[in-house]
């Protein structure tokens, strides 16, 4: 079924999906409201935002309704494919690219977690993955090639947080501002050693 929603002052439609056990009424939790929250009020301070790991289009959606220019990387082709749907069924203009960000170009191995496919990840960027895992090739993107292109980055990359950050010069670091998720305990360390 397809939920109307009205939402920080915008309508939103969003199916309801399963993405193994979990659906996507799990996209509607505390930190994603905080993180939602946090969009409506910055609006007049930022313009363009990329939504790195942006899964089924929910980030991509309200940011685009929002006013924002949005440019979405990403690389599960399941996700990008209903994130075109959503994007097509709200009426939002987003660039989805579908690819992953990581620090190089080219290809990667992709592990889908069929429990999960939120918590999907490149390469071998987590050692706990569970349950049924489907691998596959996905095209990556430097992060050197959009590193401050945008004023805001939003970025879930499921272990590849810091290798994204490094693809940043300080002067990028300094004009653009950044919301993430930390996946994995390495990563935190990595980047509570950078900043």
């Amino acid at each position: 079924f397809k939920k109307r929603i009205n939402f920080l002052g915008v309508k939103i439609v969003f199916p309801y999906i399963e993405m193994g056990n979990i659906n996507s009424t799990h996209l509607f939790g505390i930190d994603e409201l905080f993180l939602f929250k946090f969009y409506e009020k910055n609006k007049k301070k930022y313009s363009k935002v990329c939504d790195i790991g942006a899964n089924i289009g929910l980030h991509s959606i309200i940011l685009s309704k929002l006013g924002y220019n949005v440019t979405s990387f990403e690389p599960d082709p399941k996700h990008a494919s209903i994130a075109r749907k959503n994007f097509k069924l709200n009426g939002c203009e987003v660039n989805l690219v579908n690819k992953a960000v990581s620090n190089k170009s080219g290809q990667s191995i992709f592990t889908r977690i069929l429990g999960n496919t939120t918590g999907s990840f490149l390469g071998n960027k987590k050692t706990n993955a569970y349950g049924k895992l489907k691998k596959f090739k996905v095209k990556v993107e430097n992060g050197k090639k959009i590193a401050g292109k945008f004023d805001l980055y939003k970025i879930d990359a499921e272990g590849s947080e810091i290798d994204i950050l490094k693809c940043f010069k300080k002067v990028d670091l300094k004009k653009s501002d950044f919301v993430m998720e930390i996946s994995t305990e390495k990563n935190a360390k990595e980047l509570w050693n950078k900043f």
